[in-house]
């Protein structure tokens, strides 16, 4: 019984250390990221750091992120290239998923597609398109998920992205898969004994 607890206790303290060494790497890439926002470099990669940035998993809340999307948003009208902002809104709209906040990550992913779609990004059409249907299978709107998944899988197709395509197909799979598993959840088991 005693040899139970010291190894329960053991193996609690060791999933402790883990997780407090992987919050202290997550503070630091993010710390080291915003260093290279803040230092002498080329404004596209402060732009990438800012991308990566808002897609960590960070739940920190000394980090002003609204401060810090609006400074990458002025930074990509300044260098004038759509391509960032399409990039910066898709990025916010990652960290928003991630946080569950699936109303404003749609935001940030139809302004990211809007952008796209303005400056002809295929690429970044698909993305957007699958990141919206993500959201929208999340939220239980599947027939908008299929719709937007359709859209990414013909794009990544066209631009020969067979990988993200193979992605996109598996995606639709789910959703038929959890469009099936909530019927049979929902259904009468009696219903099912008849047949």
């Amino acid at each position: 019984m005693i040899k139970n607890l010291v190894t329960r206790l053991c193996a609690i303290a060791i999933v402790g250390c883990i997780t407090i060494s992987n919050v202290m790497a997550q503070r630091n890439l993010a710390d080291s990221l915003i260093g290279i926002t803040n230092a002498v470099l080329p404004d596209t990669v402060k732009l990438n750091a800012y991308c990566l940035l808002f897609e960590q998993p960070l739940k920190d809340t000394t980090i002003n992120y609204e401060k810090l999307f609006d400074k990458a948003i002025i930074l990509a009208d300044r260098v004038k290239q759509k391509s960032y902002k399409a990039m910066i809104y898709n990025s916010l709209g990652t960290k928003l998923k991630k946080q569950g906040k699936l109303d404003e990550a749609l935001a940030a992913y139809f302004i990211s597609l809007e952008i796209s779609t303005q400056i002809g990004d295929q690429k970044f059409m698909a993305i957007s398109n699958n990141n919206i249907a993500n959201c929208y299978n999340n939220k239980g709107k599947y027939l908008k998920a299929i719709s937007h998944y359709l859209y990414a899988l013909k794009i990544f197709e066209q631009i020969k992205l067979p990988a993200k395509a193979a992605s996109v197909m598996m995606s639709i799979g789910n959703v038929y898969a959890d469009q099936r598993l909530q019927m049979v959840q929902t259904m009468d088991p009696n219903l099912l004994l008849k047949h």
